[in-house]
């Protein structure tokens, strides 16, 4: 299905991607007014707990590159929906983690789940919306979601936590994320058929352009509560080391020189 302006289709099209995208941005901060009652439920320690952000944070800037090209090999709404399983998944580890360790690995989940997420919805954004003005006004009100999500994320999270307990900040995702499951199969172009042999996603490209990721998100998270420390020089020497083998690898679909083939 796509649609060159707003009509039906495309404005339902338009609810599900914005209401998928407000879910992931508003997991960056609902967490935050919620982290004491975590941190007294689960036995967190005070450096764990703030992992509980850092975890999201880390896993979500960092594979949202490697998503962003499975996406353009294996499928748009494929990925998007593997993207929604996965932030499901791991919003209802979140909601029952019976520990510290299982939350912390749920919040990874949702982290990778929410960066498959974002760049299989922007690819389906210019899928649906063909003419430029109605791309553009598509765009905009995502971005708008976007922004409402991280912005109000502390309020809500303050709201539920309050109300019906810190494991409801997760546990209010799953009928939302099974909801977009069902539905985008109705409202989201299909998939081209897959060919015999799909292009490779070259190892080199997805290694250091991850990894350059992960380290520079490492570094933002961390340096503000630990400063220049041993563990913050290293991740910024990998990161630096990473970028300069990314963007020199012959070959790969990740060098900048190939950027415009994409």
């Amino acid at each position: 299905m796509t649609t060159k302006t707003w009509g039906p289709g495309g404005l339902a099209a338009l609810l599900l991607l914005t209401s998928v995208e407000l879910v992931v941005f508003l997991e960056v901060s609902i967490v935050n007014v919620a982290l004491p009652a975590l941190g007294v439920a689960l036995a967190f320690t005070e450096t764990g707990l703030a992992w509980v952000v850092n975890a999201y944070q880390l896993t979500f800037g960092g594979f949202q590159l490697v998503a962003g090209r499975a996406a353009d090999l294996l499928g748009r709404r494929r990925m998007f929906q593997a993207g929604i399983v996965l932030f499901t998944v791991g919003s209802l580890l979140c909601g029952l983690a019976p520990d510290a360790g299982t939350l912390l690995a749920g919040r990874a989940a949702q982290g990778v789940g929410a960066a498959i997420v974002v760049p299989a919805e922007l690819a389906l954004l210019a899928a649906i919306f063909t003419e430029p003005a109605a791309y553009r006004r598509a765009f905009g009100v995502w971005s708008a979601m976007a922004a409402a999500g991280a912005g109000s994320g502390v309020a809500l999270g303050g709201i539920l936590t309050q109300t019906l307990g810190w494991p409801w900040i997760f546990l209010i995702n799953i009928p939302i994320g099974l909801g977009a499951l069902i539905a985008s199969p109705r409202l989201l172009p299909a998939d081209p058929p897959r060919q015999a042999t799909l292009p490779r996603l070259d190892p080199v490209g997805a290694l250091t352009g991850t990894g350059c990721l992960l380290a520079l998100v490492f570094v933002a998270s961390e340096l503000p509560v630990r400063g220049w420390d041993a563990l913050t020089l290293a991740a910024t020497a990998v990161t630096v080391a990473f970028a300069g083998v990314f963007a020199v690898t012959p070959g790969s679909p990740y060098c900048p020189s190939r950027w415009s083939t994409w």
